[in-house]
């Protein structure tokens, strides 16, 4: 997520784990949701990648 921020936006990003202390977070970090992308394509051929969500919401640098 880091990487695509500092692409969109050319601000230095970098990523810094934290500890993971609610049983929530955890789960995120480690089972998630395992969501099919690819029957989720078929359904919403719309569905965007991150990079391209934050393209569309920031714009591209300089613009």
């Amino acid at each position: 997520m880091a990487r695509f921020c500092e692409r969109v936006t050319s601000v230095p990003t970098r990523f810094e784990a934290l500890p993971i202390e609610e049983g929530m977070f955890e789960w995120f970090a480690e089972e998630g949701y395992q969501a099919d992308i690819p029957a989720l394509r078929r359904l919403h051929p719309a569905l965007m990648i991150f990079e391209e969500f934050l393209t569309r919401r920031l714009g591209t640098p300089g613009s």
